[in-house]
């Protein structure tokens, strides 16, 4: 039963990475068939991992919450896309939480290596197709049938993904994963070089494919090894972040760097609404409706995401923002930041909090040390990703996550 449920899982997860490959066939819905076995597996076999019953005690809190959320919201339509969206949310912890079940219950030779291979077998067709995408250039996007689009004067990069935004989240994630995990002795003695290199590499990266949100990964990676040190060094952590704080100070006020200056200009906008850009109108909107429905919000699959369109929400047209669903505009669904804050309210991002820590708390007592700041890099990354944008609650971004905890903890099994 559990050889079973491992292979499908694990076959499911290699084709959400690799959705891009199989549009518009059956396998496109991989993610969603994904979701619905990882929900099955954890309220099934939960109690075969630390922290189990808590993760499932919180997640059950959440639900009830959204429920309640429904009945009270004025805006509430759909009680499907409810449920739907609240489970669209915590998407890709529920499925890394199901593999650490099935891992956990499962440690054969066989089911490691077809974690490694479908983790090195993604990272190779993301490179190989990136670097078809460079050589073809437009006709690469023309192929595969996406619109040509272009910033700072870079072709806007999509490889097999069809999505950009994927493509350069994808690229991060698999990338630290594996140099982090496959260079440890390396990096425990040079760890203070990473950053600078990591920065340089990262901004070149970010210019070529034209998404400045991978940067991000930096905060994390920073903070982590900046703690590090800071344990075995306090003279050295107390001379860095005075320093740091220099550094990022002149980047960012003396620095004509397009990346910087774009960046400052979108963030001056989510506290208004006297401008065009959309996500800093979600984004207001939602702390706006979070604040007037205080301390609940306006139900799940009612703002800001796909489920609120096929829903035909009224909650648009109710803070101004109606034409922009007419125009079907791609960044209602981009300011996740503003959709759960304005769905959940201020009660529900509690309980939607209370159960990304407990999914925390577990992975934190089943790593070892070595693993755990790896762990703690892509958790964060992920949740800052998910502020700024819907990656991880996505197909290829739950899949992708997923794929680099398997790796980690499989890794870490390898060396007991």
């Amino acid at each position: 039963m559990i050889d079973f449920l491992f292979k499908i899982y694990i076959i499911l997860v290699f084709f959400s990475v690799n959705v891009g490959l199989f549009q518009n066939t059956f396998l496109s819905f991989c993610d969603e068939v994904l979701l619905g076995l990882s929900i099955i597996i954890n309220f099934i076999f939960y109690p075969k991992v630390k922290g189990g019953k808590q993760f499932i005690f919180f997640l059950i809190i959440y639900l009830a919450f959204c429920t309640v959320n429904f009945f009270i919201s004025p805006f509430s339509t759909n009680i499907i896309f409810m449920y739907l969206q609240a489970f669209i949310n915590i998407k890709a912890f529920i499925i890394i939480y199901a593999g650490l079940i099935l891992f956990t219950l499962n440690k054969s030779d066989y089911f490691a290596n077809k974690i490694d291979l479908a983790f090195r077998l993604s990272l190779k067709l993301t490179v190989i197709f990136l670097i078809i995408n460079f050589v073809l250039g437009e006709n690469w996007n023309t192929i595969v049938g996406h619109k040509i689009a272009f910033r700072d004067g870079f072709l806007r990069k999509i490889g097999h993904f069809g999505v950009g935004a994927y493509l350069a989240y994808t690229l991060v994630f698999l990338i630290i994963t594996y140099i982090f995990i496959n260079n440890k002795k390396t990096l425990k003695k040079y760890h203070v070089l990473i950053i600078p290199f990591l920065l340089i590499f990262l901004y070149i990266l970010s210019e070529l494919l034209t998404y400045r949100k991978i940067i991000l990964i930096l905060l994390p990676v920073t903070w982590f090894i900046i703690f590090d040190l800071s344990l075995r060094n306090k003279a050295f952590i107390y001379c860095l972040i005075p320093f740091s704080l220099i550094v990022i100070s002149s980047l960012i006020f003396h620095s004509d760097l397009p990346i910087i200056e774009n960046s400052l200009q979108d963030l001056s906008k989510y506290t208004t609404t006297g401008h065009k850009y959309i996500r800093g109108l979600m984004v207001y909107h939602g702390f706006e409706l979070a604040n007037t429905f205080f301390p609940f919000g306006t139900s799940t699959g009612t703002y800001g995401t796909v489920l609120s369109i096929k829903g035909e929400s009224t909650v648009y047209a109710y803070v101004g923002l109606q034409r922009w669903v007419e125009l079907d505009n791609v960044g209602i669904y981009d300011a996740v930041l503003g959709s759960l804050i304005g769905e959940l309210g201020y009660l529900g991002i509690i309980c939607f909090y209370l159960v990304l820590h407990s999914f925390y708390r577990t992975f934190i007592l089943e790593l070892e040390t070595t693993q755990l700041s790896l762990f703690k890099i892509l958790y964060w990354y992920a949740i800052i990703s998910t502020l700024i944008g819907p990656f991880i609650q996505s197909g290829p971004g739950s899949g992708i996550f997923a794929l680099c905890v398997l790796y980690l903890i499989n890794r870490r099994d390898k060396e007991k």
